[in-house]
C-alpha cells in the first residue's frame, strides 16, 4: 500500500474518534470508531508514522500497556487517582507504539480487559479495595467519575497501535480478538521506498478530516453489502468487515478506492 491510501485510511481512522455509535437500517447498533493495527518488522518506520500521528493530533503515545494503565490506578499511601488511558483519549486516538504481548507473560491478562472497551458503548465500574480519592469529570456525555472507592468511566476512542508481532501467524486467542476488532495494515515499504524516505519522500501525511457522520439509510446498507459480495471473502470476517465499511462511510460517504481497500485488508489478514 503507497503512502498515499494509508494516509487516507489513518486519517479517516483519526476523524472516527468523535463519531457515535452508528444505527442500521436494521436496528443492530454498532460503534462509530474505527481501530488501526500497522505490523512490518524492525527498522520499517513504524514508530515514525505513529510521532507524526501524535505531533498532528496531539495525542499522547504510550509505550506499552497494562491492566492499571488501562482502567486507572491508585497511590495506596495517598489515594491519589490516576485516570485511565482510556480516559485521556476520550473523543481522540489512543497511540500505542511498540504493541507487545508474551505469550505467557502478564500482559495477556491485560488484553480482556482492553478488548470489551473497544467495542459499542465503553463503559466499566472498577471497585478499590483501599482508599481512592474523589474524581469527577464530564465531557459531552462521557466521564470518570471515582466514588467510594469505585471508578465509573464511560469513553470513547480510536486505537491505533504498532507492533513487530507476527499477527499473519499467531495462535493467541486474545490478540486473535485484538485483530478482528481492528483493521491491520501489514507495513513493509520496499527498498526503494526507504531510499525515497531517505530524500524526503513523506510515508506519512496527516490530513484534518470533517466526520461526515452519513446516515447508513437502507439503500447504503444494501450497497455495502454488495461491494462485500464482490470479494471473495471468508464467513468468520463477514461481519466485522462489513462493520468497518459502515464507519468509513460514516466518516467519508461512498469512495470505493477506499471501500475496497478495507476489504482487501480483511481478506489478507
Amino acid at each position: 500500500m503507497n503512502f498515499e491510501r494509508l494516509s487516507k485510511i489513518i486519517n479517516i481512522a483519526v476523524a472516527s474518534a468523535r463519531s457515535e455509535n452508528i444505527t442500521l437500517p436494521t436496528k443492530q447498533i454498532i460503534r462509530g470508531q474505527i481501530h488501526l493495527m500497522i505490523y512490518g518488522h524492525v527498522g520499517s518506520g513504524k514508530s515514525h508514522i505513529m510521532n507524526k500521528i501524535a505531533n498532528e493530533t496531539k495525542a499522547i503515545k504510550t509505550m506499552g500497556l497494562t491492566r492499571s494503565t488501562l482502567l486507572g490506578s491508585v497511590d495506596k499511601s495517598t489515594g491519589t487517582f490516576t485516570p485511565p488511558a482510556i480516559w485521556d483519549a476520550r473523543n481522540s486516538v489512543l497511540l500505542i507504539d511498540e504493541f507487545y504481548v508474551e505469550v505467557k507473560g502478564s500482559e495477556r491478562s491485560m488484553l480482556n480487559v482492553l478488548l470489551p472497551v473497544m467495542e459499542t458503548n465503553p463503559e466499566y465500574k472498577k471497585r478499590y479495595g483501599y482508599r481512592c480519592n474523589d474524581f469527577d469529570e464530564e465531557e459531552g456525555g462521557l466521564f470518570c467519575k471515582v466514588k467510594n472507592n469505585t471508578i465509573h468511566c464511560k469513553s470513547r476512542f480510536v486505537f491505533i497501535a504498532n507492533t513487530m508481532m507476527d499477527l499473519e501467524h499467531t495462535k493467541m486467542q486474545e490478540l486473535i480478538a485484538l485483530k478482528s476488532r481492528c483493521i491491520v495494515i501489514k507495513y513493509s515499504p520496499s527498498l526503494d521506498t526507504i531510499f525515497s524516505k531517505l530524500n524526503g519522500e513523506p510515508d506519512y501525511i496527516y490530513k484534518k478530516i470533517n466526520n461526515k457522520h452519513k446516515k447508513i439509510t437502507k439503500q447504503v446498507f444494501k450497497k455495502l453489502i454488495e461491494k462485500l459480495k464482490t470479494h471473495e471473502i471468508k464467513a468468520e470476517n463477514v461481519l466485522r468487515t462489513f462493520g468497518d465499511l459502515c464507519r468509513v462511510y460514516h466518516v467519508i460517504g461512498w469512495n470505493d478506492e477506499i471501500l475496497d481497500d478495507i476489504v482487501n485488508l480483511t481478506i489478507n489478514k
